[in-house]
């Protein structure tokens, strides 16, 4: 692999390609080219919910996977620590309509647990990229809007699915969006899950 400077990125989505190894991004520039959409599956072929398919996308975009086929965030950390290694299925970094958002995506099935836990492992990391790009390059973090999502099928009712709207739910000193209408597989507006109406019609 050729060497890489973060100083020579143009923008941050060019540092954050850059910054993410190339086995855990998703090329989704090149799909989203063509339809606008990017998938998330669910890797556990005993889940009730196999993918969430997200559109509405209409600027950059870089996603990639928190959950590691060994089971751990960074093999500097202890292994033992199960709490840290918890990562989430996706991590979305978007553009939409001029304002940045980095969306936080995790699938359970029936009645999820453990997703918090997943929160707060995922949001570390984000924090310590945007440490090294803050340190390493000309761009940060700071103007993303953090947006946690919980796709599940706890209340699983396909033919609705598509018209409820995501519950905004507070819980362990966090907030997130609980789309617990979903079905095996369910497409969504991405701009569903935005907190508060800041971005322009």
């Amino acid at each position: 692999m050729p060497s890489a400077s973060l100083s020579t990125a143009h923008d941050i989505f060019e540092a954050l390609q850059l910054l993410i190894a190339d086995e855990c991004r998703w090329d989704v520039n090149s799909q989203l080219s063509a339809n606008k959409k990017l998938k998330i599956k669910e890797e556990n072929p005993s889940s009730t919910i196999e993918w969430v398919q997200l559109e509405g996308f209409d600027g950059p975009v870089l996603a990639f996977k928190m959950d590691s086929a060994e089971g751990k965030i960074s093999p500097l950390l202890n292994e033992s620590c199960k709490d840290i290694h918890k990562g989430c299925d996706a991590v979305i970094f978007a553009r939409l309509k001029g304002k940045n958002f980095v969306f936080i995506c995790e699938l359970k099935s029936g009645s999820p647990k453990g997703f918090t836990q997943q929160f707060q492992s995922t949001e570390a990391f984000l924090d310590y990229l945007n440490a090294l790009l803050s340190r390493f390059s000309a761009f940060s973090l700071c103007d993303f809007q953090r947006e946690r999502i919980l796709f599940s099928t706890q209340n699983k009712n396909p033919v609705h699915s598509k018209r409820k709207s995501p519950q905004k739910i507070e819980k362990d000193s966090m907030s997130y969006f609980a789309d617990t209408s979903c079905s095996r597989t369910n497409l969504r507006h991405i701009e569903r899950y935005i907190s508060t109406k800041s971005i322009p019609k």
